[in-house]
C-alpha cells in the first residue's frame, strides 16, 4: 500500500497553517494551530528549512515563514524533504539490490508507475490543497 509518512502529513499542515500567516510564526504558534506537539513541529521545520521550503529568521520578531509562494511548492517537495523521494515498491528506491533483479519482469513497470505518482504529486501545490479546504 502505498502510504505517506506521519510527519510527512504534518509537514503539509505545517505549511498550510504557515501560509495563512501574515508574519513569522514561531514553533509554538505552529504547535498551537496545527495541534502538533511542538518538538515535532521543530523537528520537521529543521527539515523544511533544509531544504529551502522554509526560511528561519532569528530575533524578537523571528519565527518561520514560507521561502516561496504556496502556489509553487509541490506536494511531492515536501513529501521528499521529509521522507525522500516516494517509491511504492521496494525497488524503486534509488539504492536496492534485489536477488530476483536478473529475471524480474516487473521493476520497469513499477518504476513506471512511481515515476507517474510521483508526477501527479509534484503538480500538485499547496496553493490547491489550501483551496480544497474552502470548498
Amino acid at each position: 500500500m502505498l502510504k505517506i509518512s506521519k510527519l510527512a502529513d504534518y509537514a503539509v499542515s505545517i505549511v498550510l497553517a504557515l501560509s495563512a500567516q501574515d508574519s513569522c510564526a514561531s514553533v509554538a504558534k505552529i504547535a498551537r494551530i496545527t495541534l502538533i506537539p511542538a518538538p515535532t513541529v521543530s523537528k520537521i521545520l529543521k527539515k523544511l528549512v533544509n531544504e529551502r521550503l522554509v526560511i528561519s529568521v532569528q530575533g524578537s520578531q523571528g519565527g518561520y515563514q514560507l521561502a516561496r509562494p504556496v502556489s509553487v511548492i509541490s506536494v511531492a517537495e515536501l513529501i521528499s524533504a521529509i521522507d525522500g523521494r516516494p517509491a511504492i515498491t521496494e525497488c524503486c528506491k534509488p539504492v536496492y539490490h534485489c536477488a530476483q533483479e536478473k529475471v524480474c519482469t516487473q521493476k520497469r513497470n513499477w518504476q513506471w508507475i512511481n515515476q507517474q505518482v510521483f508526477s501527479v504529486l509534484h503538480h500538485i501545490s499547496i496553493q490547491e490543497m489550501r483551496e480544497q479546504l474552502r470548498l
